[in-house]
C-alpha cells in the first residue's frame, strides 16, 4: 500500500517564517566574560567539533573559547592570548574578519594586524602560524588540505575574487582560483561536492548581476567557473539590501541548503535570516530582528551583529552573536524551529515499514528518515516525525491513510 504524506506545514505558507522560529539567549555578557575577560566584544565566531564556540575578542585581542553549558567560572577560556597571537603574527592583532574550523579543531582566521595587513592565521591552541599575508580578506573556508579565501580589491586584494593557500606552510603566496571585478565577496563556504559558495554583497555589480546574490564556483581546484545560484532579494525573501546587504552564509552538511543573513537595518523588521536550496528553489525568510527582540527568552533590547562573520549553523540550530554597539548587547543567541527542509505538498512512501528512508521532491535528493510515532495516531491519522540525520525536524508529517 502507498499513501500520500501531507506536510502539516501549510502554516509555513500561511504565516511569516519568523513566527515559527524560537530564540534563546544562551550566553550573556556576564557569562561570556566569566571572570576571565576584562571586557567582551565578539568580532567573529565559529564552533569547534566539541561544540564550544571560538571567537576573536576585540577589546583584549585574544582568541577565546566558550562553553555555555559549563559551570560558571569554567565557561570561557583563552585559546590563544593576545601576547601569543601577536607573537605568532609578528605584529599586533587589530581585528578579525572571518573564522572557520576544520574537523580536527584547527582554527583558521582572517586577522588584520596593526599595520592593516590581513593575515591567514592558523592555530590549534598550542601553536599558531601565519599561512599567508592576503590583504582584502573577507571570507575563509577550509576543506582537506586547502584553505579558500574570499578577497575584495577595495580593501587591498589584487582583484576581487577567490584565492587559496595550503593548510600547512608559512609565507605562502595565495593562488588565484577565480576573479571578477563585479564581485563584492563577504562570506565563503565549501559545498559537499567541493564547490565554493559565497555572498556577493551590496557593492557587487548590479549591471553584472552580482549585487546581493549567492554565487558558486564549480570545480575550484580544476577549471573553475562562476555562476549566480540565488538572489534572495529578487525572490522576496529579503527586503532592502542597502546599508549592509547579504553577508553571512552557511551551508547545511550533506544538502548544501543555504542559510543567509541580510545585515541591513533598513530591511523590514530589521536584520533578516533566510534559507533556500542550493539550486535557488524553496526560498523563505525564517527570522528577523523584531521577532528576535520580542521573544521572552532573549535579553536583547537591540541586536547589533559583529563586523566579522558570526552566524554558526549546527544541525537544526543556528547561533548568532550580538555586540555592544548602537544599543546592542554582547550575547550569543540560539535560533531553533527554522525550516530545515522544503518539500513538495505530496510525496509517497511505503506505509508498512515503521522506519524507512524517502527522498522528497525539492530536497536536492536529500534522504529523510521517517519514523512512525504511534502515540500521536488519532482518528485514523498517523503522525510521522522526520529526521535530518539524528535530528528531528519540524513540522511533524501528517499521514492520512
Amino acid at each position: 500500500m502507498r499513501i500520500s504524506l501531507l506536510l502539516a506545514a501549510f502554516a509555513l505558507v500561511a504565516f511569516p517564517a519568523a513566527a515559527q522560529t524560537d530564540y534563546e539567549t544562551i550566553a550573556d555578557e556576564a557569562s561570556l566574560i566569566d571572570g576571565v575577560l576584562a571586557d567582551v566584544d565578539i568580532s567573529c565566531m565559529a564552533q569547534l567539533p566539541s561544540g564550544d564556540f571560538v571567537f576573536y575578542n576585540f577589546p583584549t585581542g585574544d582568541l577565546v573559547t566558550h562553553d555555555p553549558d559549563a559551570a560558571p567560572g569554567s565557561r570561557t577560556a583563552i585559546l590563544r592570548s593576545s601576547a601569543q597571537l601577536n607573537a605568532d603574527l609578528n605584529s599586533e592583532a587589530d581585528g578579525c574578519f572571518a573564522i572557520t574550523v576544520d574537523g580536527a579543531g584547527n582554527v583558521y582566521a582572517a586577522i588584520q594586524d596593526s599595520s592593516d595587513v590581513d593575515q591567514v592565521y592558523k592555530t590549534d591552541g598550542l601553536t599558531g602560524s601565519v599561512l599567508a599575508a592576503a590583504d582584502g580578506l573577507t571570507g575563509i573556508a577550509v576543506t582537506g588540505s586547502t584553505v579558500y579565501l574570499a578577497r575584495v580589491a577595495f580593501f587591498g586584494a589584487p582583484e576581487d575574487g577567490f584565492y587559496s593557500v595550503n593548510t600547512t606552510g608559512t609565507g605562502q603566496t595565495p593562488a588565484v582560483v577565480l576573479t571578477d571585478s563585479g564581485l563584492d565577496l563577504i562570506d565563503l563556504a565549501v559545498g559537499s561536492d567541493g564547490s565554493l559558495y559565497a555572498s556577493s554583497s551590496e557593492f557587487g555589480s548590479s549591471g553584472g548581476g552580482l549585487q546581493n546574490v549567492v554565487v558558486k564556483v564549480t570545480d575550484p581546484a580544476g577549471t573553475p567557473s562562476l555562476s549566480v545560484v540565488y538572489d534572495p532579494f529578487a525572490d522576496g525573501v529579503f527586503t532592502n539590501g542597502t546599508d549592509g546587504g547579504l553577508e553571512d552564509l552557511e551551508l547545511a552538511a550533506g544538502t548544501d541548503r543555504l542559510y543567509l543573513f541580510n545585515n541591513s537595518f533598513a530591511a523590514d523588521n530589521g536584520e533578516q535570516w533566510g534559507t533556500a536550496l542550493s539550486d535557488g528553489t524553496g526560498g523563505e525568510q525564517f527570522a528577523d530582528e523584531a521577532a528576535l527582540l520580542a521573544d521572552p527568552d532573549t535579553d536583547l533590547t537591540e541586536f547589533t551583529p559583529p563586523g566579522g562573520r558570526s552566524m554558526v549553523l549546527n544541525g537544526d540550530e543556528i547561533f548568532v552573536a550580538s555586540r555592544t554597539a548602537f544599543g546592542g548587547q554582547d550575547q550569543i543567541v540560539k535560533l531553533t524551529g527554522f525550516p530545515p527542509v522544503s518539500v513538495g505538498d505530496n510525496f509517497e512512501i511505503d506505509a508498512n515499514p515503521e522506519t524507512q528512508t524517502v527522498t522528497a521532491p525539492g530536497t536536492a535528493n536529500f534522504t529523510y528518515t521517517v519514523t512512525n510515532n504511534t502515540a500521536s495516531a488519532q482518528s485514523g491519522v498517523v503522525f510521522y516525525q522526520a529526521f535530518l540525520g539524528s535530528n528531528p525536524v519540524s513540522p511533524v508529517v501528517q499521514v492520512q491513510s
